[in-house]
């Protein structure tokens, strides 16, 4: 969990702010119009060798919104990168 993250946590936790989602290269629109090169060498350092994709993420805001004890954390969707 990076610093700001965990300020956030502690000092909106009273308020229940303090989730995190932390991803990494994720297919978005402003990509759209990137050489299909670029993305690639984006993508080859994930254990995928692929851009995550928006609903994958969402998936994991989803988890997050309906557990009300999740508090204070950050959730790495980024294939495997941080291993």
């Amino acid at each position: 969990m990076q610093i700001k993250d965990k300020v956030v946590a502690v000092t909106g936790a009273a308020r229940g702010i303090g989730e995190a989602i932390a991803h990494r290269p994720t297919r978005i629109d402003p990509l759209a119009g990137m050489p299909p090169e670029w993305l690639e060498r984006v993508a080859a350092p994930t254990p995928s060798k692929r851009l995550g994709q928006p609903a994958e993420i969402t998936r994991a805001a989803v988890l997050i919104a309906e557990n009300d004890y999740f508090s204070g954390r950050s959730i790495d969707i980024d294939s495997g990168m941080r291993l």
